[in-house]
Formats: structure tokens, C-alpha cells, sequence
């Protein structure tokens, strides 16, 4: 069991620093579900198909919607920079600039 080995602290205070550090993380398959005001929106990204939202009206207009950029948002920095939303990607490099 892990809460038994001793070096579980170190692997804690790792994991921490991993995750202050979202650009380490590199999604290639994105699936959720998205409980938005009108219902149920499910959302997929893959490298091959890119973004997905089949439910969505907006998205079959525009090619993007607000579910999408929901996920944009959350996972921007773990997403490859031609998926990035480019408002999001200015957020991010501010946040990371007050940061350090």
C-alpha cells in the first residue's frame, strides 16, 4: 500500500511542483460532459478530429461554442497551442508572470 512507503512525502511534494507546472502535462484525448443551461453537452478533442460538441447548434454555425471554451479554459496550458483559445493563452502567460 502507498501510505505505508516511506518516500510517499517526496512523491507528494513532486507531484505538487508537477502541478504547478500545467505545460509538463500534454492532453491528447479529451472527453467531458457538460452540464450547461439548456442540457447536457458532450465534448471530445482529439488530435485527429480536433473539438467536438455534436449537441450543440452554436458549434455546428461556428465551429466552436461555449462548452468548448469552457474546456479551453480549464485545460489551456496542457492543450497544444494551435487548440488554445488565444484570449485564454494571454490569461495564462499573466497569471505564470505574477507567479515567478
Amino acid at each position: 500500500m502507498l501510505s505505508n512507503d516511506p518516500s510517499i512525502g517526496h512523491k507528494i511534494d513532486k507531484a505538487k511542483h508537477y502541478a504547478e507546472q500545467p505545460d509538463r502535462v500534454s492532453l491528447k484525448v479529451i472527453e467531458a460532459d457538460i452540464h450547461g443551461d439548456n442540457g447536457e453537452h458532450h465534448v471530445s478533442f482529439t488530435y485527429a478530429s480536433g473539438w467536438q460538441c455534436p449537441e450543440c447548434t452554436f458549434f455546428k454555425l461556428h465551429g466552436t461554442c461555449v462548452h468548448i471554451l469552457t474546456l479551453q479554459k480549464v485545460f489551456n496550458a496542457m492543450l497544444p497551442e494551435n487548440q488554445r483559445f488565444p484570449l485564454f493563452d494571454a490569461e495564462t502567460r499573466k497569471t505564470s508572470t505574477r507567479q515567478n
